[in-house]
């Protein structure tokens, strides 16, 4: 996978997706006469969506971390990278990710 193409895939989400439900939300509140508090946490919603999404396009784009067989150490020491992917836990203000990491 290129590292652009998950925010490529995440403005496409976004346009498709997310703009829409928005502008819906807005126009049903202004229909059925909702009150402010309620619009603002449909609203509230979809942000932290969006925010999750933009989190986790952001952190596929970096990959797992891999620099090669080999890394040098800043104090000159040459290490040997592990063959299988570790997890690692990250919480967010968007909620929990598992990163898979090059070690």
């Amino acid at each position: 996978m290129n590292i652009a193409e998950p925010l490529t895939l995440l403005k496409m989400e976004l346009q498709q997706g997310v703009l829409p439900q928005i502008i819906d939300l807005l126009t049903s509140a202004l229909r059925d006469g909702r009150p402010l508090h309620e619009v603002e946490q449909g609203l509230w919603d979809l942000v932290l969506q969006v925010g999750r999404r933009a989190v986790s396009a952001f952190l596929d784009s970096h990959g797992s971390g891999d620099l090669g067989d080999t890394v040098t150490l800043p104090d000159g020491q040459e290490v040997h990278r592990l063959e299988e992917l570790h997890s690692r836990r990250y919480v967010s203000i968007f909620g929990v990710f598992v990163l898979q990491r090059t070690v």
